[in-house]
C-alpha cells in the first residue's frame, strides 16, 4: 500500500551532479538564493524551497547534470502500488498530455548507482526500476497517445515531456513530470541523457580520457556533426591529443591542432595538422572554423580574454572551452564574465560541469 496523501511528503525539486561536487552545487543555488538544499544521496540534493510553479529553464545551475522537478515521493511495498502513486502524480497534468503530440512523452528510471557512475547493468536496483517503468509505460500507452512511439520514429521537435523516477530504495520512489524546456543550448530537463549522463565513450584507443568532457559539452549543447561533410574544427592546448582525435572520430574533417608540446606522430595526420606555438595567440588562417575547442591548463580570466578574440571576430560558428580553477570554490563571476562576453557578441551559451570534469567546468558557445 502507498501512503495517504496527507503523510506523504510534499513534493520538492531534486537535483544530479557530479558526487564529488554536491557541496559546488549547493554554494552556486545558495548564490541563486536557495539556501536549504539537503544531501539525499552521493550526487542527488533535495531542494524543498521550489514551487511546482517553478521554471525549470530559471534553475538551470552548472553544477547541476539532471532536475526533477516537482518530484512527489511515493512509499510503497509493491511495484503495483508504486505504479498506482506514480500514475497519481501524473494524472495532475491529464489535461497537458491528453493535448500533446504522439511520442513526446520520455520516461527514464535512474537509481542512486548511477549517479556514482556505475554502468547500467551492474546498477543495484535497476532491474526493479525497469520493472516499474516497464509496466507504467504500458499503462501510460493506453491512456496516452504522447506515450506511444512517434509515428514516423524519429526525434519530435514539437512539445516534449519527460517522466523521471529515481527508485531511492525497493519501496521509495521519486516521481517527476515536466515538460521539457529549451536553454540556450539544449534542452533543461535533460531528455536525452538519463540523469544529465550521456554516453560519451569511444571503444578506440585514445590519448587520454579527457575527451569524454568534451563529448559531453558537444552532446549537452546539440552540436552534433553530418561526418559526410568536412566540417574543420581547432583543438587549443591540444597535447597530448586526445580532443583532436575525439573531434576527427566525432566527425570533424580537418583538425587544426595547437599547443606548444607537439602530439605523437601516431596522433597526426588523416585530418590533422599541427600547429606548434601559444593557443591564446593562434588565428584561424580560413575562418570561420566549424568548432574552436580549448582545454588550456590557464586561470579562470584568461577564458573571458580567449572569448572576446574569438567571438568579435566570429572566427568560429561553435566553441567550447574548459574553465579550470585553481582553489576549491568555483569562480561563478568569471563564468559569468564568459557567459556576458558571448552574449555581446551574439553567441548562446551554457555551462556545465559534467561527470567527467575535475576541478573545472565547460562553457559551450553557438551562434
Amino acid at each position: 500500500s502507498t501512503l495517504p496523501a496527507a503523510l506523504a511528503p510534499p513534493p520538492a525539486w531534486y537535483f544530479t551532479c557530479d558526487p564529488k561536487f554536491e557541496s559546488c552545487l549547493s554554494a552556486e543555488m545558495a548564490r541563486a538564493g536557495f539556501a536549504d538544499t539537503s544531501f539525499i544521496e552521493p550526487g542527488l540534493l533535495r531542494a524543498p524551497g521550489l514551487a511546482s510553479t517553478d521554471d525549470p529553464l530559471s534553475h538551470d545551475y552548472a553544477y547541476a547534470l539532471q532536475v526533477l522537478p516537482s518530484a512527489a515521493q511515493i512509499d510503497a511495498s509493491s511495484i503495483g502500488a508504486l505504479q498506482r502513486g506514480v500514475l497519481d502524480h501524473v494524472a495532475q497534468h491529464d489535461a497537458e498530455l491528453r493535448g500533446a503530440a504522439r511520442g513526446a512523452l520520455a520516461v527514464h528510471s535512474l537509481v542512486p548507482d548511477l549517479l556514482k557512475g556505475a554502468p547500467r547493468p551492474k546498477a543495484r536496483g535497476l532491474r526493479r526500476a525497469e520493472m516499474l517503468k516497464a509496466k507504467l509505460v504500458s499503462a501510460l500507452r493506453a491512456q496516452y497517445a504522447a506515450a506511444r512511439p512517434a509515428a514516423d520514429g524519429g526525434a519530435l521537435e514539437t512539445e516534449r515531456w519527460l517522466l523521471q523516477l529515481m527508485l531511492l530504495r525497493p519501496d521509495c520512489c521519486l516521481a517527476s513530470l515536466a515538460r521539457v524546456g529549451h536553454a540556450e543550448l539544449g534542452t533543461w530537463p535533460r531528455a536525452d541523457a538519463e540523469a544529465g549522463l550521456a554516453d560519451v565513450d569511444i571503444a578506440e584507443d585514445m590519448p587520454s580520457s579527457a575527451y569524454r568532457k568534451l563529448l559531453e559539452a558537444l552532446s549537452c549543447a546539440g552540436i552534433e556533426v553530418d561526418s559526410s561533410t568536412t566540417r574543420t574544427a581547432v583543438d587549443l592546448g591540444a597535447h597530448p591529443g586526445g580532443w583532436t582525435t575525439a573531434l576527427r572520430r566525432h566527425g570533424y574533417g580537418r583538425v587544426t591542432a595547437v599547443d606548444r608540446q607537439p602530439l605523437a606522430d601516431r596522433w597526426l595526420g588523416g585530418g590533422v595538422e599541427f600547429v606548434q606555438g601559444d593557443a591564446f595567440a593562434f588565428e584561424p588562417a580560413a575562418p570561420p572554423v566549424a568548432l574552436m575547442a580549448s582545454d588550456v591548463a590557464a586561470y579562470p580570466e584568461r577564458v573571458p580574454e580567449l572569448l572576446e578574440r574569438w567571438c568579435s571576430r566570429r572566427w568560429a560558428e561553435d566553441i567550447v572551452v574548459t574553465m579550470k580553477f585553481t582553489g576549491e570554490t568555483p569562480d561563478f563571476d568569471t563564468v559569468d564574465e564568459a557567459r556576458r562576453v558571448a552574449a555581446a557578441h551574439g553567441y548562446k551559451s551554457r555551462a556545465k560541469h559534467f561527470f567527467n570534469n575535475k576541478n573545472e567546468l565547460e562553457i559551450m558557445l553557438r551562434l
